[in-house]
């Protein structure tokens, strides 16, 4: 029985960490907001007092944390009403911009605090390219504590890039001394000469040479893996660097940067798959990423093996279960003392005082037990914790781990082979090996082939699914038009697409299982089960645009969210706004547009293209009237024009509408190339909620109309009638004629005025 009894209290231990959220942080002292909080710094007087820097919409607020268990508030500082202040901190100053308004950089002078803290404003007039103009918005700063200068990104000059501030020759009076101005930047951090840009936009994490300031030189720019860097911060030694995407279940990214020309992605790191949570900034402290993960709160990554992240600590600051961009924003780990600071929006000001563990590593090969050979996408699931599985790379390796010390059970899964468990022992701080040879379920052979046009000519990246009872795959065609893959003896479907063809379903029978060359008609049709290029954008808070299976949402017991897929399209994808079903507002459009846009479509050889599209619009609940929108667009040459518009109509139970149909030319008579724009607009403050969605996109050729040729065409207006569906289309014939053509929504030529 004593024997018994280490093993009894380890797993009960190892019950209380995984059971809940909240370990290795404990809270010390929390300060609730009367309005929504943002981010978070730290500041440390010459005398060594403590205090925590936190935005709200309003106002910057500054606590004394001398006794971190009764914060004091010292100072309240005014500015630009605004969702978003970014600080960092110089000698006895603070620096805060924020991201709406005109402020410019303030400068909070915290020499004689706590009795005064004073604040001014900088509103540099900047010259670039011939123009100049004030600075007054900025979304991020970053502060070289030793070279004295601030680097301001995705201001309202130039593109948005970086600005550089002297603030070293006077703290209180920045002078401008160069920018980095290629790309919009979301966020920056510098390192000695070498700067870290977050080109969100591109997804990208830029790396630049700034020796020379005004001579700044990119050295390499990497994708992160959601294709939408927000943030960066590097290792002690400068050998790493780590990245957020803030997107719906994405990572944590970390990069081998000893050579700057050349990252390389060592691992990336999720707390729950598909679960639609965001990360939002990492911070690099010691050997440890402290995380601020929206509504998965703080959490803490082990980091000192960057090519195995895991997870030893975490503290859930909203305890909804929801996705979107409530929760924590913002964690400080720097201080002096230890303390953490954290900021959520909903709840204000946190302070943790951290526990910081080693993680306990599991590392290992999964190879097949006749051959030898690596198995690529085995899931590799320690037990009873509360850790993402791991998967096997193409060379068969994994890397994962846990918080504690203890004997667990591993299981490991392939669709292909028997699954196994294995019981280890894992200990913090050291690496245990768990190589592991599983035996084959049946036969399997390659199989593979090309992709053509009608003509045999080859399409490249091409998407194929792969699907039976019992496996799914996703491949793509090389720049030859060749796929190949594994398949076993079962029927499969599988369903190929391509971006201006027509998407295809194949079934493969077992007695019949050769697949012969997979012909696709020319032809722009989208069904979603593959991602053929459209993106998302857009400010609002939630309900991002996503390709996805449907879930759905309910609202007095009638369809808000969508809840099924059009039932005549291949497989049961669609485009919607959010598919959390947690509840029905939690992750509806909230406070801004989503945006939803198709990739290029080439009809410079079509006389009369139609567009179909079916389409989904929710809009109910609230307060006040009904005044939300969606809007379907086309756009050409940087021109867009509204089609279609649905907006201050209170629908309260969603539906799928369609096909809806679109005359091209009707709206662009010469165009060669357009994209397809859906956007959905939630009106800040109403709490109305707003859902959409979109399915089975063709785009065809018309019947041929006599349209009338004028000499000179310019802006063309068009609108909606609600009365009798036409579109006005407003052209000029010559310099002192103005005709109107009234056209139907099928593009014929109704009345001309």
């Amino acid at each position: 029985m004593k024997n018994l009894l280490p093993l009894i209290i380890l797993l009960l231990t190892i019950a209380s960490v995984y059971g809940q959220k909240d370990f290795n942080l404990n809270l010390v002292a929390q300060v609730p907001h009367e309005i929504e909080s943002n981010d978070i710094w730290g500041f440390v007087a010459e005398d060594g007092t403590e205090y925590a820097v936190i935005g709200t919409i309003e106002d910057c607020r500054i606590y004394d944390i001398s006794d971190p268990e009764n914060p004091e508030l010292t100072a309240t500082i005014p500015g630009a009403t605004s969702v978003w202040r970014d600080f960092k901190t110089y000698k006895n100053y603070i620096y805060q911009i924020t991201q709406r308004g005109t402020d410019g950089l303030t400068i909070i002078d915290m020499s004689e605090a706590p009795e005064m803290v004073t604040s001014k404003l900088y509103k540099g007039e900047i010259e670039l390219n011939g123009q100049t103009t004030t600075l007054e918005t900025c979304h991020n700063l970053y502060i070289d504590t030793i070279a004295g200068i601030a680097f301001l990104s995705g201001c309202n000059i130039g593109v948005g890039g970086i600005l550089m501030l002297d603030i070293a020759t006077d703290p209180l009076n920045p002078i401008y001394i160069g920018i980095v101005d290629e790309r919009y930047s979301h966020d920056v951090v510098v390192k000695g000469d070498t700067l870290f840009a977050s080109e969100i936009n591109q997804g990208n994490l830029g790396i630049y040479d700034i020796s020379d300031k005004a001579n700044p030189i990119v050295l390499s720019r990497t994708q992160t893996t959601s294709n939408f860097t927000h943030n960066a911060w590097f290792s002690d030694d400068g050998n790493y660097v780590f990245t957020t995407d803030e997107r719906q279940n994405s990572f944590v990214d970390s990069y081998d940067i000893t050579d700057v020309t050349n990252p390389i992605r060592l691992d990336k790191y999720q707390p729950k798959a598909d679960a639609g949570i965001i990360p939002h900034n990492t911070h690099y402290f010691q050997g440890y990423l402290v995380t601020s993960w929206y509504t998965e709160g703080v959490i803490i990554l082990d980091a000192h093996r960057p090519d195995n992240l895991v997870k030893v600590g975490q503290y859930d600051t909203y305890k909804d279960n929801a996705t979107g961009f409530n929760g924590c924003w913002g964690a400080y780990p720097y201080l002096p003392s230890g303390l953490i600071l954290a900021s959520d929006l909903n709840s204000g000001l946190f302070i943790f005082e951290p526990d910081y563990q080693r993680a306990a590593y599991l590392e290992g090969e999964i190879t097949d037990a006749s051959s030898g050979s690596p198995i690529n996408g085995a899931t590799i699931t320690i037990n009873d914790c509360d850790l993402t599985a791991d998967i096997s790379l193409a060379d068969g390796l994994y890397k994962t781990g846990t918080a504690l010390t203890g004997t667990y059970e591993v299981t490991i899964t392939h669709p292909d082979y028997e699954t196994e468990t294995i019981t280890v022992e894992l200990i913090q701080g050291e690496v245990t090996d768990l190589s592991i040879r599983l035996i084959r379920i049946g036969s399997l052979f390659s199989a593979g082939g090309l992709v053509v046009d009608e003509s045999g000519a080859p399409i490249p990246e091409a998407q194929l699914i792969i699907e039976s009872s019992r496996r799914k795959e996703m491949v793509s065609t090389d720049r030859n038009g060749f796929y190949k893959t594994v398949i076993s003896a079962e029927t499969y479907d599988i369903y190929v697409a391509a971006w201006g063809y027509k998407g295809k379903r194949i079934e493969v029978l077992i007695e019949n299982p050769e697949i012969d060359d997979i012909v696709l008609e020319a032809g722009y049709e989208d069904d979603f089960f593959a991602d053929l290029g459209w993106t998302s954008s857009g400010d609002a808070l939630t309900g991002a645009w996503e390709r996805v299976i449907p879930k759905g949402t309910f609202f007095n017991g009638d369809p808000a969210n969508v809840n099924i897929d059009v039932d005549d399209d291949l497989n049961d994808y669609c485009y919607l706004t959010g598919n959390n079903n947690a509840s029905v507002g939690a992750d509806d459009v909230d406070d801004g547009t989503s945006i939803l846009t198709s990739p290029i479509i080439d009809i410079s050889d079509k006389k009369n293209p139609i567009i179909e599209i079916n389409t989904w619009f929710f809009n109910a609940g609230g307060n006040g009237p009904i005044n939300d929108t969606m809007i379907i667009s086309l756009i050409s040459e940087g021109r867009k024009v509204g089609v279609d518009t649905l907006n201050n109509i209170m629908v309260t139970a969603g539906q799928w509408s369609g096909p809806n149909q679109i005359n091209v030319r009707s709206v662009f008579k010469r165009a060669k190339q357009i994209q397809l724009e859906i956007s959905i607009s939630d009106h800040p403050g109403s709490g109305h909620l707003v859902e959409g969605g979109i399915d089975k996109f063709r785009m065809y050729e018309g019947p041929l109309v006599d349209y009338p040729e004028p000499q000179e065409e310019i802006d063309v207006v068009i609108a909606p009638n609600p009365n009798n569906g036409f579109f006005y289309v407003d052209i000029f014939t010559n310099e002192e004629v103005k005709a109107f053509y009234i056209y139907d929504m099928q593009g014929r030529l109704v009345r001309q005025i």
